[in-house]
């Protein structure tokens, strides 16, 4: 296993977008990879018809649930994919249930590490990849055994030609920084790397053995700035491959969810402040909410035009809440999600 690459691919009632990124995975020129589906609770229709693409266009197919994947699997009949090609085989997973984006990839992890996997690569399924990216990556980390993630150059996929990030870095007041964000592509250099302090999950390739898996503590969102956290608190090197290019959709399972933009604010800086308070001093803490919800606030008064009465409520919910959370589970995600914030708010977890 030591050169494989276990390249993690999630869906979630995404199943045009999953084929297609499938599609670009199998053109790539790295030809040691594992493909893995999870499959996070998509409807029957969905489900079904993705199954269906898949066993018409791999030799060979694994599906486990996610009890049989999170043993190990069946080590038998994973001995006998290794006579197949790459873009011959893969392993699909169903978790039969929507369990947000961190605790769905970490059931592949889990079974990953039981199987003692040295590289993986998390990929959203609203990318397509170009055919050398994933080749570039792997000769990277091999190269550089002191790194222990790289990300490729993050490009939108319309227009091709703008890019979303290279990475970034984690700001001392508890926030991001994407590199090269919104430029267009002929800014960023052709070869080369960066390091880096943040790396987004949605296109990541790492040593989980040696990183740790996600954080479950958030239903959707902020996992990968824990993981980014974790890395650089340990002194962990994390790097940028700008000729490794893929190209992303961007927020297309966010926008499956829900459209309201005070509950994304809420949720966002909710679990920014959740997240930064397990890192931060106690000063530096207050300090970083000071700073985050003064953002917030002018964000909303500012690019949303929201009236001052929301803006309160919103402000003064989160400080109670963030008084007495210390993660977002699903069922609060999904309530907050759709909070509009015309009265007081008083929820339970």
């Amino acid at each position: 296993m030591n050169d494989r690459v276990y390249i993690i691919v999630l869906n979630w009632n995404g199943t045009k977008d999953t084929i297609e990124c499938l599609r670009s995975i199998k053109t790539s020129s790295y030809l040691n990879y594992m493909l893995i589906v999870v499959d996070n609770g998509s409807e029957n229709e969905s489900l079904n018809q993705l199954k269906s693409w898949c066993k018409n266009n791999f030799g060979e197919v694994l599906f486990y649930n996610k009890e049989q994947a999170e043993i190990a699997g069946t080590k038998n009949d994973e001995e006998a994919m290794n006579h197949l090609k790459s873009n011959e085989t893969l392993i699909f997973i169903e978790n039969n249930e929507n369990l947000g984006f961190a605790a769905g990839n970490n059931v592949a992890l889990r079974y990953l590490l039981k199987n003692n996997a040295t590289y993986v690569m998390l990929l959203n399924n609203d990318t397509t990849i170009d055919k050398d990216s994933v080749n570039i990556m792997m000769d990277f980390i091999r190269l550089h055994s002191d790194y222990v993630a790289v990300t490729p150059q993050i490009r939108y996929y319309k227009p091709r030609d703008r890019v979303w990030n290279c990475g970034g870095k984690i700001m001392w007041f508890g926030n991001r920084r994407y590199y090269y964000a919104d430029k267009n592509v002929d800014i960023v250099p052709v070869s080369g790397f960066k390091r880096i302090t943040f790396i987004t999950g949605c296109a990541m390739l790492f040593k989980p053995s040696v990183t740790g898996i996600l954080s479950e503590k958030f239903f959707f969102g902020e996992e990968d700035f824990d993981f980014s956290f974790r890395q650089k608190i340990a002194n962990r090197k994390m790097a940028c491959c700008f000729s490794s290019i893929i190209y992303h959709k961007i927020s297309v399972s966010s926008r499956k969810i829900n459209n309201n933009i005070l509950g994304s604010i809420y949720i966002h800086y909710l679990s920014r402040l959740i997240d930064n308070r397990q890192y931060s001093s106690s000063f530096m803490f207050f300090i970083k909410i000071i700073l985050n919800l003064g953002y917030a606030i002018l964000l909303m008064l500012i690019r949303y035009k929201v009236k001052p009465k929301k803006i309160y409520l919103l402000i003064k919910t989160m400080l109670i809440e963030l008084n007495r959370l210390d993660e977002i589970s699903k069922e609060y995600f999904l309530k907050a999600f759709k909070e509009e914030f015309n009265h007081p708010v008083i929820w339970d977890k």
